[in-house]
């Protein structure tokens, strides 16, 4: 019936750490026949370990591969992040072929959140030699989307949150500094300024710069 009404109708197997493979396998084979055209497999725990979740996907690709296929329907994931690995299982999935990966941005989710989309999109931005993916995300936005998430919803992204943080680019140490200055790809594959991103001087950069006026006035 749901589809007579949408185009897209998703069903969600959870949570699948409870079910067994038999069960979870069943059931999708059951949503598909009634019609669902795109299967999402949560990590609802966020328990799954990167490696045992690549494996159960690449399973299920296998074996509903010809189900999938008559149906035009695809698998997707979504990754919770309470143990820390929503990135990697998410990373993990598109290593695989799963077309769809459900995530927010600044991680934002219930309990210890879901996968971050800049932290996804990032890495899939440095490194195009591991996905062989297509991208229509503006990279530049990234962080200013980031900002305006968090003054609504008012939380605080951590100061050295990856990619997105106020420090994710604040490099200490008068030598360190002097380098990224010239050139951020010594120390970065992708530049503040690709992403969207202002960069913000740390207090101890500062004082490493005006301990080296003080001894340069000394002399």
């Amino acid at each position: 019936y749901a589809r007579s009404l949408c185009n897209d109708v998703q069903v969600s197997v959870e949570p699948f750490e409870l079910c067994g493979y038999e069960m979870m396998r069943r059931t999708i084979q059951i949503a598909l026949n009634a019609g669902a055209n795109t299967i999402n497999i949560p990590d609802t725990f966020g328990y799954a370990q990167p490696n045992e979740f690549r494996q159960l996907l690449i399973s299920l690709s296998n074996e509903l591969h010809a189900d999938l296929a008559a149906k035009s329907a695809r698998l997707a994931v979504q990754c919770h992040n309470d143990l820390g690995n929503a990135l990697a299982n998410s990373l993990a999935a598109l290593h695989v072929g799963i077309e769809q990966v459900e995530c927010a941005i600044d991680g934002f989710g219930s309990a210890g959140g879901i996968c971050s989309l800049e932290q996804l999109v990032a890495n899939l931005a440095a490194r195009p030699d591991c996905y062989d993916l297509q991208m229509k995300i503006k990279l530049d936005e990234l962080y200013r989307i980031s900002r305006l998430i968090s003054s609504l919803l008012r939380v605080n992204v951590p100061d050295h949150y990856p990619i997105v943080g106020k420090k994710a680019f604040d490099y200490k140490g008068r030598l360190k500094h002097s380098i990224v200055n010239k050139d951020y790809s010594s120390y970065t594959i992708l530049t503040p300024s690709s992403l969207g991103v202002e960069v913000f001087t740390s207090k101890d950069t500062d004082k490493d710069r005006d301990m080296e006026r003080i001894a340069n006035v000394a002399d």
